[in-house]
């Protein structure tokens, strides 16, 4: 098996692009593929989906073998140099770190596919220009480790295939149901299936008219109103601006479906970054109106 040396390898040039390219919902068709590196992600990725290309170096090859299930066709070495390239990192911990694995994109799904059911209600989180891939990466983690039932996407915003997205999700995005949608299509979906969509607001008061997410948990009037839902949708806004009323406004969703929360904080001082706060709503949520 010939071993790659140089930077100059079409199949080293191939990858590197394949790191920088733009992948859109959209253009995802059977031939979409994207990188996963390291261990841990490599293996938990690949014991699911068969992978198109395994790169690692000579002296790790016979690990790799025989952990993962792939034609020898598909395995391909490199030098020590070429691997952390395109890993994008300065060092490796050990030999069976330096791995790279190319795999196919699971087509998204269609919204209308994702029929509620009564138990457990599913939980869906909705981005809304989200623009940081760190983050979005996240909030994909976080939705999956979370259970919840599928991410939606509006156009406007980072694509969850970004491969700062895929790091920080550890390749959950491809085990996640993940669907393109704009505002008509979610609030016909929510307005019609008896659905709560919850607005997360940056406020962190009710100087906006969103609702202390404490008090909607503990308050009985409020916990009672929640739970006669047939699912839930939290929408998480931008870095900066959250989800404001102007946006409430033009999302279409039903008054009676809409609710607008904020996380209470003191001093006046905003201190959780947006996949914090989608983290603890979420749980919140998971966990009081989404048990079997």
């Amino acid at each position: 098996m010939r071993v790659i040396t140089s930077t100059h390898s079409d199949l080293f040039k191939r990858l590197m692009l394949l790191n920088k390219k733009v992948l859109k919902l959209s253009k995802i068709d059977n031939n979409s593929t994207i990188l996963v590196s390291g261990n841990k992600m490599v293996s938990e990725v690949c014991s699911v989906i068969k992978p198109n290309l395994i790169l690692t170096t000579p002296s790790a090859l016979p690990y790799w073998q025989n952990k993962i299930e792939a034609p020898q066709k598909n395995f391909q070495v490199a030098e020590d140099h070429i691997i952390k390239k395109v890993m994008s990192v300065e060092n490796l911990t050990s030999d069976s770190e330096a791995v790279v694995a190319e795999v196919p994109v699971p087509p998204p799904k269609q919204l209308a596919d994702l029929v509620p059911t009564s138990s457990p209600k599913p939980l869906m989180i909705a981005c809304y220009e989200l623009l940081d891939p760190g983050n979005m990466g996240n909030i994909i983690r976080t939705c999956y480790s979370l259970g919840c039932n599928s991410l939606l996407m509006f156009e406007n915003t980072v694509s969850p295939y970004n491969s700062k997205c895929t790091k920080a999700a550890r390749g959950s995005n491809l085990f996640l149901p993940i669907s393109s949608i704009n505002w008509p299509e979610l609030s016909n979906y929510v307005n019609t299936n008896n659905m709560a969509c919850i607005f997360a607001s940056c406020s962190t008061s009710n100087d906006d008219a969103s609702i202390n997410l404490n008090k909607l948990i503990t308050d009985p009037n409020s916990r009672s109103t929640l739970s006669k839902f047939n699912g839930y949708v939290v929408v998480m806004g931008s870095e900066h601006h959250g989800i404001t009323n102007d946006v409430i406004l033009k999302s279409g969703v039903d008054k009676k479906n809409t609710i607008h929360i904020h996380i209470p904080m003191t001093n006046n001082f905003d201190s959780l970054n947006v996949s914090v706060a989608c983290s603890l709503i979420v749980h919140t949520i998971k966990q009081i109106f989404c048990q079997p």
